[in-house]
Order: structure tokens, then sequence, then C-alpha cells
């Protein structure tokens, strides 16, 4: 009962794809499922990555405003305090001014706070106007602010790096205890000259930045957060941060506050707080500060969720849709099938008169006209099959007694040429024998020829070999020719040269005579001079010029003289190695002809020693050919009596296989008969009329 219910089991689980339009709506199921996910999955993406790319440039570009608008006003306050810095009463007080106490009685005093109090009232977000006097050590602001006595410039903070600034410097924010707000201070130095001064500083709130930051929207929980140049914490959400350095935070703000600071900009991802964040910062180049936008990812990916819905949601609707038309398609494309199972069907049955008509010119339309060629061709061949079934059986008869007659006369051949193959084999033995005589013999004189052939050839290149010696030597001894004639003419032009050193000393000697010459005439104008007086003693000057000239002219022939004589030394030296190379030449020359005559005897002899042996070799090479043309002779003997051997063998061997093969024929030709007889019992199974 249990094998009974599986079978029924698996007949049910088999019965749903036991059509073509199941199968097919099956495997169209499949693709379209595979489609719709890869095209979903692919949507799904592309509109992920896209949204995250509007979200960051969104974030980029509120960054960037917010640090453009924050820069503003740093330039704005850099601009007015610039423009203050260059008011010339302001220069006039500080210059007159020497201390404190000259402030009250200082002419320029009552316009200074004046102007002071019109800038602060002027901007809202000025808490404070003031200047520093560096020679009198002392501030004043407006509301007639003044300086205690014990003040002192250099204890400040801002003091030392607001000289060093090269332009506008902005102190670090600080919580004012006067105002209780966030002050702070935008300076610059006020010169006289190239001299410097004073400080001119406007104080100023910050609260005006948090509300730039705050009227910009970031998503539905994101928000912004302004950083001072130490990192300070000047806006953000969370109250309790504002200064505070955001280095001191936990998660990933700490490493992104310090980027910051550097004065660093770009996009980043980080973990915060548990959750993953959107954060763009960008610098404000004025105060080297930096703000930064954040926005949780998950936020802003909310709408991907919606949209997966709602493509899941349409995709199922798609895919109900798509399958229901396919089938509906399919069946009815495939409704000629079962017709044309049916008449499959009864061909396997032996049945060949049914045929197809094809109701469409499409690929089962096709199918059917196939099919009904198919039967056509398969008609006229059963009934060929039936008539040539009986004429193979009388062919096969007829085969079976030739066969018989052709082994009894294969027998009596096969005995004959068992006789010849042994008469054959003996006259094979004798000829090989002589043939293997006749090889040895040839390579003996083959192995004399060779010898004499190779001592031919050593013999020929050591020929060569001398008569390239002799060659080299002849050519040596004309470069040793070349060399005596190059090194003679070396010898003569040292010689000239030597001339010509003893010319140009009797040339530095006339140069010596004339020097002292002019040191005479010199040394007379000199007493002419002195006698002259008064007079005379700017020709005494030229004389004791030229007299210095003398001298100088005097050491430099004596400079030239020994040049000349060193030259002469070394020029004699070498006359004479030249001298002592030309006699090397000629004895080397001698040498290499004495070798060159040894050479030419040589080869004389050793021509007549190779022009006999070649004789010797050339007569022992056509012995050698002699002999091989014998040797290949009886070689072609012994091979001819071999083949015919071989052949007899082969005729033999053949003989008996003939004689085997015509009594399988005879018991295939009783075979075929009994499968010719079978072969019609089978067509007489189908069906063709």
């Amino acid at each position: 009962m249990t094998a009974f219910t599986n079978n029924s089991a698996k007949k049910r689980e088999f019965a749903i794809f036991d059509k073509i339009s199941k199968k097919i709506s099956f495997v169209l199921l499949v693709a379209i499922v595979i489609t719709l996910s890869v095209t979903g999955v692919f949507i799904y993406t592309y509109s992920k990555d896209l949204l995250t790319q509007n979200i960051e440039e969104n974030l980029e570009a509120q960054s960037v405003s917010m640090a453009k608008e924050i820069n503003a006003l740093f330039k704005e306050k850099g601009t007015i305090v610039k423009q203050f810095a260059t008011n010339q009463e302001l220069v006039n007080f500080i210059k007159t001014a020497n201390n404190r106490d000259a402030v009250a009685g200082n002419p320029y005093s009552k316009s200074l706070y004046k102007t002071m109090d019109a800038i602060r009232d002027t901007d809202q977000q000025v808490a404070m106007t003031w200047v520093a006097s560096v020679p009198g050590n002392f501030l004043a602001g407006s509301n007639n602010v003044l300086s205690a006595p014990d003040y002192n410039n250099q204890d400040r903070p801002w003091f030392k790096p607001a000289l060093e600034a090269p332009d506008v410097f902005y102190s670090q924010p600080y919580q004012d205890q006067i105002f209780n707000k966030v002050i702070m201070s935008v300076m610059t130095k006020v010169k006289d000259g190239n001299d410097v001064i004073g400080i001119v500083a406007l104080d100023i709130f910050i609260d005006a930045m948090p509300d730039i930051l705050k009227s910009y929207k970031i998503g539905e929980d994101g928000y912004s957060f302004l950083l001072a140049a130490d990192g300070t914490i000047i806006y953000h959400p969370e109250q309790d941060l504002i200064l505070k350095k955001m280095q001191d935070t936990d998660g990933d703000l700490a490493a992104v506050a310090q980027k910051m600071v550097s004065g660093e900009e770009g996009l980043e991802r980080i973990h915060q707080d548990g959750q993953e964040q959107f954060i763009h910062y960008s610098s404000i180049p004025s105060a080297g500060w930096s703000v930064a936008t954040v926005l949780p990812v998950k936020s802003a990916t909310e709408s991907l969720g919606t949209l997966g819905k709602l493509m899941f949601v349409s995709f199922g609707i798609s895919l109900v849709i798509l399958v229901a038309i396919v089938f509906i398609l399919i069946t009815y494309l495939l409704r000629d099938i079962p017709r044309i199972s049916s008449v499959i069907n009864e061909l396997a049955q032996g049945n060949l008169s049914l045929r197809l008509k094809p109701r469409s010119k499409d690929e089962l339309g096709q199918v059917a006209h196939n099919i009904n060629e198919a039967l056509d061709k398969l008609t006229v061949m059963i009934s060929n099959v039936h008539e040539n079934t009986e004429l193979l059986a009388a062919a096969s008869e007829q085969l079976m007694a030739t066969s018989d007659e052709s082994v009894r006369a294969t027998s009596h051949i096969s005995s004959l040429i068992e006789a010849n193959v042994e008469g054959g084999k003996t006259q094979l033995q004798s000829t090989e024998q002589t043939a293997k005589a006749m090889e040895e013999m040839a390579a003996g004189i083959q192995r004399i020829a060779e010898a004499t052939s190779s001592v031919s050839e050593t013999s020929l290149s050591t020929f060569k070999e001398v008569d390239n010696g002799n060659q080299v030597i002849v050519q040596a001894i004309k470069q040793m020719q070349y060399t005596r004639e190059s090194v003679g003419q070396t010898a003569k032009e040292l010689t000239h040269l030597e001339e010509y050193s003893n010319k140009i000393g009797d040339i530095v000697t006339l140069i010596k005579e004339i020097s002292n010459q002019t040191q005479l005439l010199s040394l007379n104008a000199s007493i002419e001079a002195a006698r002259a007086g008064e007079q005379g003693r700017g020709f005494g000057v030229v004389a004791s010029e030229v007299k210095k000239l003398a001298e100088e002219s005097t050491a430099s022939s004596e400079q030239i003289s020994n040049l000349v004589k060193d030259v002469q030394i070394m020029v004699q030296a070498a006359v004479q190695r030249m001298t002592k190379g030309v006699m090397d030449v000629d004895q080397a020359e001698n040498i290499m002809n004495e070798a060159g005559a040894v050479f030419t005897k040589i080869m004389e002899m050793n021509g007549s020693v190779s022009n006999e042996i070649f004789e010797i070799s050339t007569a022992a090479e056509q012995i050698s050919a002699g002999t091989e043309e014998v040797s290949a002779s009886m070689s072609e003997v012994a091979s001819i009596c071999k083949e015919t051997f071989n052949n007899s063998q082969s005729i033999s061997k053949s003989a008996d296989h003939q004689f085997n093969a015509f009594g399988e024929i005879a018991a295939a030709s009783e075979k075929l008969s009994e499968m010719a007889q079978q072969l019609f019992e089978y067509s007489k199974q189908f069906k063709v009329k």
C-alpha cells in the first residue's frame, strides 16, 4: 500500500509537466522572475546611487554656501578694521598720546572716541571698537573706555599674534563677562610709514553665525556645526558642546575635526552615536575656521524603502499578467501537437497509411509537412524491402555453392606455393653471405679513403695558415716602414721646434735689454725731474711709472726665458728618444724580413707535400667508389632474393587466409540467407496501403 501511494504521488508530481505548454510556461516564469529581479536590483541600485549622489551634492552645496557666507561676514569686518586703521586722526592720536595720562588732553581724543562710537552704533554685531597704542602701552575704546594704570599690552594673548599676522588677525572666541555672550576680535596693525604704532580692533558678537547655519535645512534629521581655528565648537545643536574642543569628542567626529582644523575639505561617511552619517566640511579661509553639514544615512535613504516596496508589488503584478498571457498564447500555438502525437503513435504500431493536414505555415506546420514526407519515403522503402529480401535469399544460396568450389581450388594452390618457398630460402642465405663480405671490404677501403682525404684537408689548411702568416709578416714589414718614416718626420719637426725655441730665447734676451735701457731712462728722467723742482713733479710721476713697467717687463722676460729653457730641455730629450726609436724600428724591420723568408720556404715545402697527399687521396677514393658499386650490386641481388622469398611467404599466407576466408564466406552466406528470411518477416508487419 505504501509503495502504491509513493508511485501515485510521483505521478501527480510529474503530471504538472506532462505538456509542452506547461514546461515552456514554467521556463518563461523562471526567466521572467530572473529578468524582473535583475532589473529591479539594477533600478534599486541605480536609484540608491543617484539618491546618494544628490544627497552628497546637496550637503556639499550647503556646506560651501555656509562657509562662503560666514567668510564674507569675516571679510566685511576685516575691511572695516583695515579702513579704520588708515584713519589719519587715529594715527595722529597714537603718535601724540605718549601714555595713558595724555589721552584726556589729547586734541584728537574726542574725535577718535566719536568715530569708534559711530562704528559700534552702525553695526549691531559690533560689541566694542578699540585701539591699543604700542608706544603708549594703553587701550582706548568706544563708550570712553580707557585701560587701567597697571594695564600692559604685552600681557594680552592677542598682542603678539596680531603684530605677527601679515594682514587681519581673528582671535579665538571667548565668553565675554560684560555682555555674557561669545565674542571674537578682528584686529589689524596701525602703521606710520613702515613702523607699527598700534593695533585697532572690533569686538563682534558671533550670534549671527548660528543664525546663518540655522537658516539652512538639512533633511529631516540633519544639522550643521561651526568650528574655530583651534577646533573650538562655536555652534552645535547640542548646547553642552559649545566652546568645547571637537577633537575631545568620541567617535569618528574627532578624526574629522582634526582634518577641519588643518584646513582640509571633503565628504565622508562616519559612524557617530550608533548610526552611519554623511558629513561634508568646508573651510573659512579668512579666519581659518570651518563649517560642516551632517545628515544620517538612514534618514537620507528612507525613500528607497518605499521605492523597493512599490517595485516589488508592481513587478509581482506584472509577473502574474505576463505568465497568464504567455500560457494562453503557448496553448494556442501548440494546439496541433496532440494530433501529431497520435499519428506518430500509429506509426510506432506499424501503420504507415495515415497523413497529417497542416493548418499553419509556422514551425509546427512545417513539422507536419516533414512527417508526411517521411511517411511517403518510408512507405516506398518498406515496399522495396519486400521485393529485395526475396532476391537476397536466392543470391545467398548461389553464393554458398560458389564458395565451396573456391575452397577446394585454394587448397591445391597453397601446397604448390609452400614448395617454392623452401627453394627461395636456400638461395637467399647464400646471397646474403656474399653481400656481407663485400660490405666489409668496401668499409675498409672507405676508411682508407677518408683518412687520406682528412690528411689532404689538414695539409691544405696548414698551407692556408702559413700563407696567411706570410701575408701578416709582409703587412707588418710595411707598417714598420711607415712607422720609421713617421718617427723620422717627427724627429725633424722636433729639431725645427728646438730652433724656434732658440729664436724665442734670443727675443727674450732682446726684451731684457730693452727693459734695462727703459730702467736707465726712467732713472735719468727721475733725476731731471728732481732738478726741475715743482715744474718736474708730474714728469717724475711718469718716470716712476715707466720704471715700474720696465721692472715688470724684466720679470716677465725672465719667466719667459725660464719657460723657453724648459721647453728646449724637453725638446732635446724628445729628439734623443725619437732617434733611438728610429734605430729600434730598423732593427725590428730586419727581424721581420728574416721571419718572412722562413715562412716563404715553409710554404713551398708544404705545397709539395699537399700535392702528393691529394694524388693518394684521389686514387683511394676511386678504389672506394668501385668497391661500393660492387657492394651495392650484391646488396641489390640479396634484396631481390629476400623480396622474392618474402613474396613467396606472403603468397603462401594469403592462400591460407583465402582458404579460411572462403570458409567464412560459406558460413556467412548461410547466415545471410537466414537474415533475409527474417527481414522479409519483419517487413510484413508494416501496413503501406
